[in-house]
Protein backbone atom coordinates (compact mmCIF):
# COMPACT_ATOMS: atom_id res chain seq x y z
CA UNK A 1 0.00 0.00 0.00
CA UNK A 2 1.47 3.40 -1.39
CA UNK A 3 -1.25 5.46 0.48
CA UNK A 4 -0.50 8.60 2.38
CA UNK A 5 -2.54 9.24 5.43
CA UNK A 6 -2.49 13.04 6.77
CA UNK A 7 -2.88 11.97 10.70
CA UNK A 8 -1.65 8.44 12.79
CA UNK A 9 -5.73 8.49 13.40
CA UNK A 10 -6.21 7.80 9.87
CA UNK A 11 -3.44 4.97 9.75
CA UNK A 12 -5.06 3.61 12.51
CA UNK A 13 -8.77 3.31 11.30
CA UNK A 14 -7.17 2.24 7.69
CA UNK A 15 -5.10 -0.66 9.61
CA UNK A 16 -8.05 -2.30 11.78
CA UNK A 17 -10.23 -2.13 8.75
CA UNK A 18 -7.40 -4.03 7.09
CA UNK A 19 -7.61 -6.50 9.84
CA UNK A 20 -11.12 -6.47 10.08
CA UNK A 21 -11.14 -7.77 6.04
CA UNK A 22 -7.85 -9.92 6.74
CA UNK A 23 -10.38 -12.09 9.43
CA UNK A 24 -13.02 -12.28 7.06
CA UNK A 25 -11.02 -13.85 4.39
CA UNK A 26 -9.35 -16.28 6.79
CA UNK A 27 -12.76 -17.15 8.43
CA UNK A 28 -13.88 -17.84 4.71
CA UNK A 29 -10.62 -20.19 3.84
CA UNK A 30 -11.40 -22.44 7.30
CA UNK A 31 -15.20 -22.98 5.76
CA UNK A 32 -14.15 -23.73 2.97
CA UNK A 33 -11.11 -25.91 3.81
CA UNK A 34 -13.79 -28.22 5.88
CA UNK A 35 -16.12 -28.16 3.01
CA UNK A 36 -13.60 -29.35 0.69
CA UNK A 37 -12.60 -31.85 2.65
CA UNK A 38 -16.31 -33.25 3.15
CA UNK A 39 -16.62 -33.14 -0.34
CA UNK A 40 -13.40 -35.01 -1.30
CA UNK A 41 -14.53 -37.92 1.06
CA UNK A 42 -17.79 -38.39 -0.52
CA UNK A 43 -16.60 -38.14 -4.05
CA UNK A 44 -14.87 -40.89 -2.93
CA UNK A 45 -17.72 -42.57 -2.43
CA UNK A 46 -19.44 -41.87 -5.26
CA UNK A 47 -16.29 -42.99 -7.48
CA UNK A 48 -16.55 -46.36 -5.53
CA UNK A 49 -20.17 -47.10 -6.48
CA UNK A 50 -19.20 -45.65 -10.11
CA UNK A 51 -16.74 -48.51 -10.01
CA UNK A 52 -18.88 -51.07 -8.50
CA UNK A 53 -21.38 -50.12 -11.29
CA UNK A 54 -18.73 -51.15 -13.61
CA UNK A 55 -17.92 -53.90 -12.65
CA UNK A 56 -21.47 -55.34 -12.99
CA UNK A 57 -21.55 -54.27 -16.93
CA UNK A 58 -18.10 -55.78 -16.94
CA UNK A 59 -19.47 -59.31 -15.51
CA UNK A 60 -22.17 -59.31 -17.85
CA UNK A 61 -19.60 -59.16 -21.33
CA UNK A 62 -17.90 -62.56 -19.64
CA UNK A 63 -18.59 -65.74 -19.99
CA UNK A 64 -19.55 -66.60 -16.73
CA UNK A 65 -23.11 -68.81 -15.25
CA UNK A 66 -25.21 -65.05 -14.44
CA UNK A 67 -24.33 -63.90 -17.93
CA UNK A 68 -25.64 -67.77 -19.20
CA UNK A 69 -28.53 -68.31 -17.24
CA UNK A 70 -29.78 -64.75 -18.40
CA UNK A 71 -29.20 -65.53 -21.69
CA UNK A 72 -30.78 -69.09 -21.50
CA UNK A 73 -33.73 -67.53 -19.46
CA UNK A 74 -33.39 -64.51 -22.74
CA UNK A 75 -32.98 -61.44 -19.89
CA UNK A 76 -29.50 -61.16 -20.98
CA UNK A 77 -30.38 -57.61 -23.01
CA UNK A 78 -32.78 -56.14 -20.69
CA UNK A 79 -30.22 -57.13 -17.61
CA UNK A 80 -27.21 -55.92 -19.64
CA UNK A 81 -29.34 -52.07 -20.32
CA UNK A 82 -30.52 -52.05 -16.31
CA UNK A 83 -26.75 -52.89 -15.79
CA UNK A 84 -25.36 -49.79 -18.20
CA UNK A 85 -28.28 -47.36 -17.05
CA UNK A 86 -27.04 -47.94 -13.56
CA UNK A 87 -23.54 -47.40 -14.79
CA UNK A 88 -24.16 -43.77 -16.48
CA UNK A 89 -26.56 -42.77 -13.72
CA UNK A 90 -23.67 -43.15 -11.29
CA UNK A 91 -20.93 -42.06 -13.29
CA UNK A 92 -23.18 -38.72 -14.13
CA UNK A 93 -23.26 -37.96 -10.72
CA UNK A 94 -20.07 -38.71 -9.90
CA UNK A 95 -18.95 -36.25 -12.27
CA UNK A 96 -21.45 -33.76 -11.19
CA UNK A 97 -19.82 -34.42 -7.70
CA UNK A 98 -16.37 -33.73 -9.61
CA UNK A 99 -17.79 -31.00 -11.08
CA UNK A 100 -18.43 -28.85 -7.74
CA UNK A 101 -15.39 -30.02 -5.97
CA UNK A 102 -13.71 -28.28 -8.56
CA UNK A 103 -15.44 -24.96 -8.48
CA UNK A 104 -15.27 -25.47 -4.66
CA UNK A 105 -11.55 -25.84 -5.26
CA UNK A 106 -11.25 -22.87 -7.81
CA UNK A 107 -13.27 -20.50 -5.37
CA UNK A 108 -10.71 -21.31 -2.66
CA UNK A 109 -7.87 -20.15 -4.72
CA UNK A 110 -9.21 -16.54 -5.16
CA UNK A 111 -10.32 -16.44 -2.02
CA UNK A 112 -6.53 -17.06 -0.79
CA UNK A 113 -5.17 -14.53 -3.47
CA UNK A 114 -7.26 -11.93 -1.72
CA UNK A 115 -6.22 -12.96 1.69
CA UNK A 116 -2.86 -13.01 0.41
CA UNK A 117 -3.29 -9.23 -0.87
CA UNK A 118 -4.72 -8.32 2.71
CA UNK A 119 -2.08 -9.58 5.14
CA UNK A 120 0.62 -7.93 2.20
CA UNK A 121 -1.54 -4.67 2.87
CA UNK A 122 -1.62 -5.28 6.68
CA UNK A 123 2.26 -5.99 7.08
CA UNK A 124 3.20 -2.79 4.98
CA UNK A 125 0.50 -0.51 7.50
CA UNK A 126 2.32 -1.75 10.31
CA UNK A 127 5.52 -0.72 8.29
CA UNK A 128 4.36 2.81 8.22
CA UNK A 129 2.82 2.83 11.63
CA UNK A 130 6.42 1.47 13.40
CA UNK A 131 8.99 3.98 11.01
CA UNK A 132 6.75 6.96 9.93
CA UNK A 133 4.74 7.71 13.06
CA UNK A 134 6.30 8.70 16.45
CA UNK A 135 3.10 7.47 17.88
CA UNK A 136 3.50 4.30 16.30
CA UNK A 137 6.73 3.62 17.42
CA UNK A 138 6.09 4.48 21.17
CA UNK A 139 3.49 1.58 20.47
CA UNK A 140 5.65 -0.96 19.21
CA UNK A 141 7.93 -0.70 22.09
CA UNK A 142 4.92 -1.33 24.72
CA UNK A 143 3.84 -4.04 22.25
CA UNK A 144 7.20 -5.59 22.40
CA UNK A 145 7.45 -5.49 26.29
CA UNK A 146 3.49 -6.82 27.17
CA UNK A 147 4.70 -9.82 24.04
CA UNK A 148 7.71 -10.29 26.24
CA UNK A 149 6.31 -10.51 29.65
CA UNK A 150 3.56 -13.10 27.82
CA UNK A 151 5.99 -15.25 26.10
CA UNK A 152 7.63 -15.67 29.44
CA UNK A 153 4.34 -16.35 31.31
CA UNK A 154 3.96 -19.25 28.56
CA UNK A 155 7.20 -20.36 29.23
CA UNK A 156 6.69 -20.80 33.41
CA UNK A 157 3.16 -22.06 32.99
CA UNK A 158 4.42 -24.99 30.16
CA UNK A 159 6.75 -25.90 32.63
CA UNK A 160 4.31 -26.09 35.36
CA UNK A 161 2.18 -28.37 33.19
CA UNK A 162 4.99 -30.63 32.37
CA UNK A 163 6.00 -31.12 35.64
CA UNK A 164 2.29 -31.54 36.45
CA UNK A 165 1.90 -34.48 33.60
CA UNK A 166 5.18 -36.03 35.40
CA UNK A 167 3.09 -36.12 38.46
CA UNK A 168 0.21 -37.51 36.74
CA UNK A 169 1.97 -40.22 34.64
CA UNK A 170 3.75 -41.57 37.80
CA UNK A 171 0.75 -41.53 40.41
CA UNK A 172 -1.32 -43.58 37.67
CA UNK A 173 2.20 -46.16 37.45
CA UNK A 174 1.70 -46.21 41.17
CA UNK A 175 -2.02 -46.52 41.65
CA UNK A 176 -2.03 -49.17 39.06
CA UNK A 177 0.40 -51.37 40.80
CA UNK A 178 -1.95 -51.01 44.24
CA UNK A 179 -4.72 -51.99 41.98
CA UNK A 180 -2.90 -55.27 41.18
CA UNK A 181 -2.30 -55.82 44.76
CA UNK A 182 -5.39 -55.49 45.93
CA UNK A 183 -6.44 -57.75 43.53
CA UNK A 184 -3.93 -60.68 45.21
CA UNK A 185 -4.85 -59.25 48.74
CA UNK A 186 -8.59 -59.93 48.18
CA UNK A 187 -7.57 -63.78 47.07
CA UNK A 188 -5.45 -63.48 50.02
CA UNK A 189 -7.97 -62.48 52.46
CA UNK A 190 -11.15 -64.67 50.83
CA UNK A 191 -9.44 -67.44 49.48
CA UNK A 192 -6.56 -67.91 51.36
CA UNK A 193 -3.72 -68.05 48.44
CA UNK A 194 -0.98 -68.73 50.14
CA UNK A 195 3.03 -67.83 50.13
CA UNK A 196 2.51 -67.54 45.94
CA UNK A 197 -0.09 -65.14 46.38
CA UNK A 198 1.82 -63.18 49.07
CA UNK A 199 4.64 -63.04 46.97
CA UNK A 200 3.15 -61.41 43.83
CA UNK A 201 0.96 -59.16 46.01
CA UNK A 202 4.23 -58.02 47.68
CA UNK A 203 5.94 -57.58 44.58
CA UNK A 204 3.36 -55.02 43.20
CA UNK A 205 3.46 -53.58 46.59
CA UNK A 206 7.12 -52.44 46.33
CA UNK A 207 6.83 -51.63 42.95
CA UNK A 208 3.98 -49.04 43.95
CA UNK A 209 6.37 -47.91 47.18
CA UNK A 210 9.32 -47.45 43.73
CA UNK A 211 6.92 -45.43 42.21
CA UNK A 212 5.20 -43.38 45.20
CA UNK A 213 8.82 -42.88 46.24
CA UNK A 214 9.04 -40.92 42.55
CA UNK A 215 6.28 -39.01 43.21
CA UNK A 216 7.17 -37.32 46.20
CA UNK A 217 9.95 -36.02 44.66
CA UNK A 218 8.41 -34.97 41.50
CA UNK A 219 5.38 -33.36 43.83
CA UNK A 220 8.09 -31.29 44.96
CA UNK A 221 9.74 -30.01 41.69
CA UNK A 222 5.87 -29.44 40.77
CA UNK A 223 5.56 -27.18 44.13
CA UNK A 224 8.52 -25.27 43.24
CA UNK A 225 7.26 -24.44 38.83
CA UNK A 226 3.64 -23.59 40.74
CA UNK A 227 5.09 -21.05 42.67
CA UNK A 228 7.19 -19.55 40.03
CA UNK A 229 2.93 -18.88 38.09
CA UNK A 230 1.42 -18.25 41.60
CA UNK A 231 -0.70 -21.08 41.44
CA UNK A 232 -1.94 -22.49 44.89
CA UNK A 233 -1.76 -26.28 45.34
CA UNK A 234 -1.88 -28.15 48.53
CA UNK A 235 -0.24 -31.96 48.27
CA UNK A 236 -2.29 -34.45 49.98
CA UNK A 237 0.14 -36.81 48.82
CA UNK A 238 1.43 -37.32 52.69
CA UNK A 239 -2.11 -38.68 53.98
CA UNK A 240 -0.95 -41.99 51.73
CA UNK A 241 1.09 -44.59 54.18
CA UNK A 242 3.92 -46.13 52.39
CA UNK A 243 2.92 -49.79 51.49
CA UNK A 244 6.45 -51.22 53.28
CA UNK A 245 4.61 -50.43 56.93
CA UNK A 246 2.41 -52.96 55.93
CA UNK A 247 4.16 -56.22 55.33
CA UNK A 248 2.33 -59.36 56.59
CA UNK A 249 4.48 -62.06 54.69
CA UNK A 250 6.26 -63.37 58.21
CA UNK A 251 2.63 -63.22 59.68
CA UNK A 252 0.15 -64.96 57.26
CA UNK A 253 -3.44 -65.36 58.97
CA UNK A 254 -6.57 -64.19 58.23
CA UNK A 255 -6.20 -61.13 60.41
CA UNK A 256 -3.10 -59.76 59.28
CA UNK A 257 -4.67 -60.38 55.36
CA UNK A 258 -7.64 -58.44 56.08
CA UNK A 259 -5.69 -55.64 57.50
CA UNK A 260 -3.34 -55.23 54.69
CA UNK A 261 -6.19 -55.25 52.01
CA UNK A 262 -8.29 -52.21 54.05
CA UNK A 263 -4.83 -50.52 54.01
CA UNK A 264 -4.16 -51.13 50.01
CA UNK A 265 -8.07 -50.06 49.75
CA UNK A 266 -7.52 -46.71 52.04
CA UNK A 267 -4.01 -45.90 50.13
CA UNK A 268 -6.10 -46.48 46.63
CA UNK A 269 -9.20 -44.53 47.39
CA UNK A 270 -6.30 -41.49 48.61
CA UNK A 271 -4.03 -41.72 45.47
CA UNK A 272 -7.10 -41.66 43.31
CA UNK A 273 -8.28 -38.32 45.22
CA UNK A 274 -5.03 -36.79 44.71
CA UNK A 275 -4.94 -37.20 40.88
CA UNK A 276 -8.16 -35.94 40.60
CA UNK A 277 -6.81 -33.26 42.48
CA UNK A 278 -4.01 -32.80 39.95
CA UNK A 279 -6.68 -33.04 36.52
CA UNK A 280 -8.38 -30.43 38.18
CA UNK A 281 -5.19 -28.59 38.25
CA UNK A 282 -4.15 -29.63 35.07
CA UNK A 283 -7.03 -28.25 33.73
CA UNK A 284 -6.84 -24.84 35.23
CA UNK A 285 -3.38 -24.40 33.82
CA UNK A 286 -4.52 -25.09 30.35
CA UNK A 287 -7.18 -22.60 31.04
CA UNK A 288 -4.40 -20.07 31.73
CA UNK A 289 -2.45 -20.73 29.04
CA UNK A 290 -4.95 -20.92 26.47
CA UNK A 291 -5.94 -16.93 27.81
CA UNK A 292 -2.35 -16.05 27.77
CA UNK A 293 -2.23 -17.47 23.64
CA UNK A 294 -5.51 -15.12 23.09
CA UNK A 295 -4.00 -12.24 24.72
CA UNK A 296 -0.63 -12.53 22.80
CA UNK A 297 -3.04 -12.64 19.72
CA UNK A 298 -4.96 -9.83 20.66
CA UNK A 299 -1.32 -7.70 20.92
CA UNK A 300 -0.72 -8.89 17.08
CA UNK A 301 -3.49 -7.99 15.91
CA UNK A 302 -3.02 -4.10 17.45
Amino acid sequence: SHERFKTYQELQEHLLETQRTLDVYTEKLLRLDEDIHKKDQALHTFLTLMKNEKKDVDALETLSFTTFSHKIRGTYEAQRTKEEDDYYAAKLLYEEKKEVLRQMRQHKDKQSLLHKEAKETLKELLRKRREEYVEGQELEEELVKKKSALYYTKKELSEAREALLAVIETGEEAKRYLNSAQGMATIDTFLRGGMITDLIKYGELEKSTQYLALLETLVTRLQGELQDVEEAFSSTLETIEPPEQFIDIFFDNIFTDWGVREKITKNLALLSSFLEELKALQKNLEIRMEKVDQALQALYRL
